[in-house]
């Protein structure tokens, strides 16, 4: 039997489609995300290596413009959240990223 509700089907528009949206989203940027840590940005150098895991600052002007001031553990324990995301999503022959994907939509990463 069809689920015909106005309400039911307004929550899978205006929820249910853009959750899965913004969940395949997080993962193919995840995926961008970790290609650019682990990519070479000089020979033999890659982001990785420019952001050791330590207390100290990105000087990326957050002091003065309002952003949050971060640090190389903060980025580091980041990559560590989307590896664990991105890892998930891939488990079991990309199960958990299939389910998804059979209710997105607008699933480009947004980088």
């Amino acid at each position: 039997m069809a689920i015909d509700s106005p309400q039911a089907i307004n929550f899978c528009n205006g929820k249910a489609r853009v959750m899965a949206d913004a969940l395949a989203q997080a993962y193919y940027s995840g995926v961008s995300f970790l290609d650019a840590w682990n990519a070479e940005v000089s020979p033999g150098v890659t982001v990785a290596n420019l952001i050791p895991d330590s207390a100290d600052l990105i000087l990326d002007g957050a002091d003065v413009d309002g952003r949050p001031i971060i640090d190389g553990n903060a980025i580091n324990l980041l990559k560590q959240r989307v590896q664990t995301l991105v890892d998930d999503y891939e488990a079991s022959s990309d199960t958990r990223l299939k389910q998804i994907l059979a209710v997105a939509v607008n699933t480009q990463a947004k980088f």
